[in-house]
């Protein structure tokens, strides 16, 4: 069982005072499922996994995380709490995992401070602080400690570590400068960035949400020399569910369909955004018709075999001061996936993976 050791830390049920730290210990070993415990065992031949997310605004990042515990090439290490409230989106977090009897490690990240960051979490009121404290998996109070952990584990054993970036990069931006060897050890697929078209496909390319909300962070990120694989708006704003792939998931008896669309009509009402509502194909109902789940559409650049739905580039982009990005001759090449190889096909791959009836626990 890791333990955060930072002295600023906030103190978490998994620590404990030196003198009864066998003792107590052996209780938490017995509290935890053994199914839980197995996950921080590593799964030979699978695709490491840490997620990074702000879990709790857009209801995409739950989208994201269904089809990341769905997927039987991929083992989730870590997820971690990303943004502002990150204590706060663990709880939502914790609460959708249990529902799903899921259990894998959550780290809490930096409480980021930057504009809009007073803003209340959209589904702050869906979950309550019980939910985090009576969590059966492990809780991390340093995120950005138990990201350098997971790598240098990875890493140990000879296998490389795929961060999938759904937020704001405070985190990612940490970890690097805590220990910027990691770099040799990680690549990175990431959701961000508008290069040639804006919101739905249309207009012009804006200031994405995950670069401006942090831009220095995204830059450093963006500089270091691990490889990035980004969806940008460019291709993300079109990733919308309908007809026969929403119909495989409502139809589903897998406990993360059900979870992920109940969820989701909790968050529907409470959205902020009517371009992510009312998306470029249909109305978002969540029977006939997602909302844009942009986030879900990065996440199937960390699969191999999924990622053929999207057509990568080689592109130099800069990350410029106001949020935006561009294709600037002298930025660092990296892939970007600016446009679809195969919409329909992400559509049907996506909610297999969700719809998926999972007999035991689904990051094993």
């Amino acid at each position: 069982l890791a333990q955060d050791s930072s002295p600023s830390s906030r103190k978490s049920r998994f620590e404990h005072s030196r003198s009864g730290m066998m003792a107590s210990r052996s209780l938490i070993a017995l509290a935890i499922p053994l199914s839980c415990m197995l996950c921080c065992l590593a799964t030979p031949g699978k695709i490491r996994v840490i997620l990074d997310t702000d879990f709790g605004d857009d209801i995409d990042d739950t989208w994201a995380l269904a089809y990341l515990l769905g997927v039987q090439e991929v083992d989730l290490r870590l997820v971690v709490t990303a943004s502002h409230a990150p204590v706060i989106r663990a709880q939502i977090l914790a609460k959708f995992l249990t529902e799903v009897s899921a259990c894998p490690p959550i780290g809490i990240g930096i409480d980021r401070q930057g504009p809009g960051d007073r803003d209340k979490v959209i589904l702050t009121d869906w979950a309550v602080p019980a939910d985090l404290a009576s969590y059966a998996g492990v809780v991390h109070t340093s995120g950005v400690e138990a990201i350098i952990n997971e790598v240098r584990i990875g890493a140990r054993d000879g296998l490389p570590t795929t961060i999938v970036a759904i937020a704001p990069r405070t985190n990612l931006a940490a970890a690097l400068e805590r220990d910027p060897d990691i770099v040799q050890h990680v690549q990175i697929v990431a959701m961000g960035g508008s290069l040639f078209r804006g919101l739905n496909y249309t207009g012009q390319p804006v200031a994405e949400w995950n670069i401006a909300a942090d831009v220095s962070a995204a830059r450093a990120v963006q500089a270091a020399s691990w490889p990035i694989s980004t969806a940008p708006l460019d291709s993300s704003a079109l990733g919308q569910l309908s007809s026969d792939a929403m119909r495989s998931l409502v139809n589903s008896p897998s406990a993360v369909s059900r979870a992920v669309l109940a969820m989701s009509k909790v968050w529907l009402p409470l959205s902020p955004w009517p371009d992510s509502v009312h998306g470029p194909f249909c109305q978002a109902d969540f029977v006939s018709c997602s909302s844009v789940v942009f986030d879900l559409v990065a996440c199937v650049l960390a699969v191999p075999p999924h990622a053929r739905v999207l057509r990568l580039e080689d592109l130099p982009v800069e990350v410029f001061e106001n949020g935006t990005t561009a294709v600037e001759a002298r930025a660092p090449i990296k892939k970007w996936a600016v446009d679809w190889a195969d919409q329909r096909g992400w559509q049907t791959v996506v909610s297999t993976v969700i719809s998926r009836v999972h007999s035991a626990p689904v990051w094993l």
